[in-house]
């Protein structure tokens, strides 16, 4: 009876072990943008702007995106 109660001891303990260093591993990183990822995010900004309202065909916005899209391509 007393060698399960030890067993079952360390079994929780090594379980909080476990846990405590999961969630240590798990701890966010800070982000970093190389610059490809920067000029894309940019572009995305911009075509998703409230300035642009929309970009379906016949809106204001279509014709503001479709420079930075051509030219891009």
């Amino acid at each position: 009876m007393v060698l399960w109660i030890m067993k079952k001891q360390i079994f929780s303990f090594l379980l909080l072990i476990s846990f405590v260093f999961s969630a240590a591993a798990q701890k966010a990183q800070p982000q970093k943008f190389d610059a490809a990822e920067k000029n894309l995010r940019t572009h995305v900004e911009y075509l998703a702007s409230k300035k642009l309202e929309g970009r379906r065909t016949g809106e204001t916005g279509a014709t503001f995106a479709t420079p930075p899209i051509t030219h891009s391509l």
